[in-house]
C-alpha cells in the first residue's frame, strides 16, 4: 500500500459531493477508484451502498472495501439498527 492509499483509507466523503472550496467536486468516485477515499458519510439506499461498494471491492487495485457512516443524531434521520 503507497503514501497516498494509506492516506485514502482515512479520508471520509460525503455521498453526494465533498466541499474544498468555492465549488463542489462531484467526482469523488473517481478518488475511490484511485483508492484515494475510505470511507462514504450518509449513503443513504442500499442500492447505491451497493454500487459504492462494488466500485471500491472491483474497480481499486487493494480491492479493500469502504466503511459507511450515517449521522443520525443531529441529522434528522434514523437509520435502525444503529447504536445511539
Amino acid at each position: 500500500m503507497t503514501l497516498a492509499e494509506k492516506i485514502g483509507q482515512m479520508t471520509l466523503f460525503t455521498a453526494m459531493w465533498a466541499e474544498t472550496g468555492p465549488t463542489i467536486d462531484r467526482n469523488f468516485l473517481q478518488y475511490v477508484r484511485e483508492g484515494r477515499c475510505g470511507s462514504i458519510f450518509n449513503a443513504y439506499t442500499a442500492d447505491y451502498t451497493r454500487s459504492l461498494q462494488k466500485v471500491a471491492v472491483e474497480e481499486t487495485r487493494l480491492g479493500i472495501p469502504l466503511l459507511f457512516g450515517f449521522d443520525v443524531i443531529h441529522g434528522h434521520r434514523t437509520i435502525f439498527p444503529i447504536p445511539l
